[in-house]
C-alpha cells in the first residue's frame, strides 16, 4: 500500500508539472518500487536544500545561522562543535552565508580586497552544484563585483552595471545560496581583521545597486523575506533527520514545487530579452 500511494504522487507529480491530465498506470510491484527509489534519490538534493533554505531564513529562530533571505549571517567566530546544521564545518575559516531570492530580479553581490588573504563564496542552485566559486584561488584577491541572474530574468543588464560588474553568473534556479568563508587564525586580533572584512561583503537587489550601489541590507533594515514560517515538518531539527521523519506527501509535495522553479541544468535557461518586470523598466531605461 506504501508503494502504491508512493508511485501514485510520483505520476500526479510528473504529470502536473507536464501539463498532463493525470491517467492510471499500471505497474507491476518491482518496477513500481523502482521509480518509486529512483524519484526519491532524484529528488533528495532538492528537498534537501529547500528545507536547509527554510530554516536557515527562519529569522524568529535562535540558531547559529538564522538570518532573513538576502542578508549575509557573517559568523564571528568558529562554529562551535554543538552545531549540526552543515557537515563537517571548518575550523579555520569564519562563514557568511547568505540565501538569496532571484524570483524578481538579479541581485548584486560584493567582497573588498581580501589583502592576500585565503576566501571563497562558493554559489550553489538548489539542486547543489556550484554554480560558480570566486575566491583566492579562482579570481585572486582584488575586491570584485558579480552579478546573480535567476532564471526569469530576461534582457541583458543595463550598461551602467555591466561596467561595474567582474562577471554575470547565472542561475537556473529561483533560490541560491552563497556558502562564503574566509581564512582566520583564530586570535582576537585576526577575527577584528576579518569581521572588518566579513563587514563588507555587500548584497543588493539590482534596483537598489542602480539607485545606490553603496546601500545594503542588514538585520536592522531588511525587510521581512522570511523562509517559510509554519513549514510542515520540524524547522530546528537537523536536516537530514527532518526529512528522514517526513511522510510522503510532505517529501514530494516540497520536490514538486521546487521543481516547477527550479532547472536541474543551466542548458535549460535562456535569456532572449522576452519579458521584463515591469516595476524596474524605468530604471533600467535611466
Amino acid at each position: 500500500m506504501q508503494t502504491r500511494y508512493l508511485v501514485l504522487i510520483i505520476l500526479i507529480v510528473l504529470s502536473s508539472l507536464c501539463g498532463a491530465k493525470h491517467s492510471y498506470v499500471r505497474l507491476e510491484p518491482h518496477e513500481a518500487r523502482r521509480i518509486a527509489i529512483e524519484a526519491y534519490i532524484y529528488g533528495y538534493s532538492l528537498v534537501t536544500s529547500e528545507v536547509t533554505r527554510i530554516q536557515m531564513t527562519n529569522s524568529t529562530g535562535q540558531g547559529v545561522v538564522n538570518t532573513p533571505m538576502g542578508v549575509f549571517n557573517n559568523l564571528r567566530s568558529y562554529p562551535p562543535a554543538t552545531y549540526h546544521g552543515v557537515v563537517a564545518p571548518n575550523a579555520d575559516t569564519l562563514y557568511s552565508i547568505a540565501w538569496v531570492d532571484l524570483d524578481s530580479e538579479p541581485w548584486i553581490f560584493s567582497h573588498p580586497d581580501m589583502n592576500d588573504r585565503f576566501y571563497l563564496f562558493p554559489i550553489y542552485t538548489l539542486w547543489t552544484p556550484v554554480l560558480d566559486d570566486p575566491g583566492t584561488r579562482t579570481t585572486g584577491t582584488p575586491s570584485a563585483t558579480y552579478a546573480l541572474v535567476g532564471p526569469k530574468w530576461k534582457i541583458p543588464l543595463p550598461e551602467k552595471v555591466q561596467e561595474k560588474i567582474t562577471k554575470i553568473i547565472y542561475s537556473p534556479t529561483r533560490y541560491i545560496v552563497i556558502l562564503g568563508r574566509t581564512y582566520c587564525t583564530g586570535t582576537q586580533e585576526d577575527y577584528q581583521i576579518v569581521h572588518r572584512l566579513q563587514d563588507q561583503y555587500l548584497l543588493r537587489p539590482l534596483g537598489t545597486f542602480i539607485r545606490n550601489e553603496n546601500e545594503t541590507y542588514s538585520r536592522s533594515n531588511m525587510p521581512a523575506i522570511n523562509g517559510n514560517p509554519d513549514p510542515p515538518f520540524n524547522r530546528t531539527g537537523s536536516v537530514r533527520d527532518v526529512i528522514k521523519n517526513m511522510n510522503i506527501s510532505t517529501y514530494f509535495n516540497i520536490m514538486a514545487t521546487r521543481m516547477q522553479v527550479s532547472s536541474s541544468s543551466g542548458k535549460d535557461v535562456k535569456y532572449d530579452g522576452s519579458i521584463i518586470d515591469k516595476r524596474y523598466s524605468q530604471a533600467l531605461c535611466v
